[in-house]
């Protein structure tokens, strides 16, 4: 149920109208309605015109099941990102980039803005700011954050719907340069270039193309020279500035084949350690 009262008049007695003790103070036109569990929530306005197109758009909010509490939609952004952070169930290195991330890129902007403010005009406006500093692809993955945090925020009925889903938002588009592999020569002066015990290091890189912190974390057992196989099983990375092992990119291990050549220069390497 929904309507529009005049704070400042009241019917009289007589059939006319007088004045109420509201008279004069505050806005004069109160627009109530009831939310979808009952509740009464009203708004004050200046005009009647504008008391009725507020009180219309909530009752056709709550018949169509998208209604959000204007309430919850003043919860700060930077808030609301900080327990969307705690509640994820990221692995400690993913949770530390995430929240350098937000606290780098994100709270400078949006820190204090109720989440019901942010509109997708702004969004695209901070999107391009970013894109004058940083590198298409850090400001993808900033975005990328920043959109989950909204959508929770939809989950959470805070918000209508995700600005970020706009049509009219655009994170800039990650160039994909093509792959050139290295000339032998080159790759053979890189191996050569390395003291003899770390020069197995590049020649995996090279012939089995695994990424630098999967080359640290190979260990002796993960190398099948029976089935010519490769284990990747770990990798080494930083979290919070310490070397640690941890399982591999997204998760999963793993086999990678085990060139003639390759299994040669990692027999004599471990030999010759």
């Amino acid at each position: 149920m929904a309507h529009v009262r005049d704070q400042w008049y009241r019917a009289s007695v007589d059939g006319g109208r007088e004045r109420t003790a509201r008279y004069g103070v505050g806005r004069r036109w109160l627009a109530a309605y009831q939310d979808g569990n009952g509740r009464r929530n009203a708004k004050s306005f200046d005009k009647k015109v504008d008391a009725e197109r507020y009180v219309a758009q909530m009752a056709t909010d709550v018949a169509r099941g998208g209604y959000v509490d204007p309430k919850l939609g003043r919860t700060k952004f930077g808030g609301y990102a900080r327990e969307w952070l705690a509640a994820q169930t990221f692995d400690v290195s993913t949770r530390e980039q995430v929240e350098h991330r937000l606290r780098v890129y994100a709270y400078p902007t949006w820190e204090d803005v109720p989440l019901g403010r942010i509109r997708a005009v702004a969004v695209q406006q901070w999107l391009a700011e970013l894109n004058q500093r940083l590198s298409p692809g850090t400001v993808r993955q900033a975005f990328i954050h920043f959109s989950a945090i909204l959508s929770a925020a939809v989950d959470d009925e805070m918000l209508a719907k995700n600005p970020c889903k706009s049509r009219s938002v655009v994170p800039p588009a990650v160039p994909r340069p093509r792959v050139v592999p290295w000339p032998v020569a080159r790759v053979r002066a890189v191996i050569d270039a390395h003291p003899e015990r770390y020069s197995a290091l590049p020649a995996v890189g090279a012939a089995a193309g695994l990424r630098q912190g999967e080359i640290f974390g190979l260990a002796v057992d993960d190398i099948d020279f029976l089935r010519r196989t490769i284990h990747v099983v770990r990798q080494v990375k930083y979290v919070r500035n310490q070397l640690v092992f941890a399982p591999p990119k997204y998760g999963t291990g793993r086999d990678v084949p085990l060139s003639d050549a390759l299994a040669v220069v990692l027999s004599e390497h471990i030999k010759n350690r």
